[in-house]
């Protein structure tokens, strides 16, 4: 009989691979910070004729642009400033806006600044006065109440995730619009 004997001896190899990386991702947080700047007559009191009432937005953001949009909302008011079902029709309020093209009506009760505006940088001039036209013979039901012109202004950060998540029913002419303004991601 025969014994074969052998002994292999394996000792183990580790083989390792290893790669390593690091990224520092900075986010900015956004702060979308916008004022109603005007310069209104407060002094005028006959509204047949113009008043001046100059309206513009400026971004007080100190490091973010914005998109920005504005409706323009009149009412009525008692000497008591309780709200007054005055006629708010163009017909009898006159808005007289700005020569400015940078404005448009959206159709939607807004209008529209068709640039982003810089953080610290103010839009140009949106409204240049209001005028009251009371038909004849009412002039007495309007005596003592107030005109209210409300500047309802809104921003957001200038990318089309902000907008679509903020302003979700745009106009389509207005959404493309934003989308294609320089600085729009």
């Amino acid at each position: 009989m025969v014994i074969v004997g052998g002994v292999a001896m394996v000792q183990p190899t580790l083989a390792a691979f290893m790669s390593q990386d690091s990224e520092i991702n900075n986010f900015k947080t956004g702060d979308v910070n916008i004022e109603v700047e005007e310069n209104f007559d407060d002094k005028c009191s006959d509204f047949s004729t113009a008043c001046t009432k100059e309206v513009w937005i400026k971004n007080q953001s100190f490091q973010t642009d914005a998109v920005i949009r504005v409706a323009l909302v009149p009412y009525w008011q008692l000497s008591n400033g309780s709200a007054w079902a005055g006629d708010v029709s163009s017909s009898v309020i006159e808005l007289n806006f700005s020569n400015s093209k940078k404005w448009v009506d959206g159709g939607d009760g807004y209008y529209y600044y068709n640039e982003v505006v810089e953080a610290g940088q103010p839009t140009e001039q949106l409204l240049s006065s209001v005028k009251i036209n009371i038909p004849s013979g009412l002039e007495e039901r309007y005596d003592g109440k107030t005109l209210v012109v409300d500047v309802k202004a809104e921003a957001v950060q200038p990318t089309m995730a902000a907008v679509d998540e903020v302003w979700p029913n745009l106009p389509t002419t207005i959404r493309t619009m934003i989308d294609n303004m320089d600085g729009v991601q």
